[in-house]
């Protein structure tokens, strides 16, 4: 509950208790399903950025064996196409770890409809499925001496695994949902980041945008940034972190043309009908970005490159938003 100088939250478990600020951490799946109830609700075009957006589901298994039975491979991940079609969304992706953990250990993937399918079976029953897999490709094997799995689909805390761009939805509803609410509610996880979606490094990163939003703007990513550097002693910021830190969530195509014409008098300049500014602002009404907002996307521009960005033809060579 939002009220005038706290967050009060409320949960069954531990009761009510008020706080300067809120981050909201849960993963889309948990926003989509209603389990939290905001008071009031939350903005309209946040929630139909909550609706747009795709959330599935993987399954991942982790087997780990005595030996490396598939280094001839010589391949990190490799993937393997079953004879029925039903089938090959189960276990069609395997990574191998053995370079990364040091150990003997492959993670097979299963995408949709597997994973709630195999969330209903035992572990040794998931076990010996996808050693079927495996064996069908590589003929007899050893069972692992160890396998592990997630259950995303039937996690109440989850309720799946990844976000997705779905038929409607855009690169904006990431940026939507990642924008606070009353300067109290801030917004955090992979389905908030528009550059890292759907990884752990994602969500990461989006923790520190918020961490460093809520210090307090532009001095917050200053102050952040030197407590993780002095945290993990080093010298300077990884290219991630500093991508991480410079990050702005662009300007709506209102807001584009708001600014474009509340400029100066004194910086006005005469536009014909076919000038490449105008021509952009009508593509902006087609659903396009012209090509300095694009670029701003991507990180700002500085006055000499929003010139050339916006110097470019128009053909075709810039995304639609």
């Amino acid at each position: 509950t939002l009220k005038d100088q706290c967050v009060e939250l409320s949960t069954e478990k531990t009761g009510s208790h008020s706080y300067d600020a809120v981050v909201v951490t849960v993963p889309l799946g948990v926003l989509k399903s209603g389990q939290i109830r905001f008071l009031p609700a939350l903005p309209n075009e946040k929630r139909r950025s909550i609706g747009r957006l795709g959330y599935g589901s993987l399954k991942k298994i982790a087997l780990e064996f005595e030996t490396c039975f598939w280094s001839h491979l010589d391949a990190d991940v490799f993937g393997i196409v079953r004879e029925s079609p039903r089938d090959r969304g189960e276990n069609f992706l395997f990574w191998a770890l053995q370079h990364a953990a040091g150990r003997h250990i492959l993670v097979a993937m299963s995408c949709e409809p597997w994973p709630q399918e195999l969330d209903k079976l035992s572990l040794e029953d998931i076990q010996n499925r996808t050693m079927k897999t495996l064996r069908e490709a590589f003929g007899p094997l050893p069972d692992p001496k160890a396998t592990s799995t997630s259950t995303w689909s039937i996690d109440d805390l989850a309720l799946g695994a990844y976000s997705s761009v779905s038929i409607g939805a855009t690169g904006q509803d990431y940026d939507c949902l990642s924008e606070p609410v009353s300067g109290q509610l801030f917004f955090a996880g992979e389905h908030t980041n528009r550059r890292n979606p759907t990884t752990a490094g994602g969500a990461y990163l989006s923790g520190i945008r918020e961490a460093a939003r809520i210090i307090n703007g532009r001095d917050g990513f200053k102050k952040v940034s030197e407590k993780y550097m002095e945290r993990c002693g080093v010298s300077e910021l990884p290219d991630d972190i500093r991508s991480a830190m410079a990050y702005e969530a662009p300007k709506s195509k209102q807001a584009c043309r708001k600014e474009s014409t509340q400029q100066p008098s004194s910086q006005k300049r005469r536009r014909s009908k076919g000038s490449i500014e105008n021509q952009w602002k009508h593509r902006h009404r087609r659903g396009s970005l012209c090509p300095a907002c694009v670029a701003g996307r991507q990180g700002g521009l500085t006055p000499e490159q929003e010139r050339q960005a916006l110097s470019q033809d128009e053909e075709g060579r810039t995304p639609r938003a």
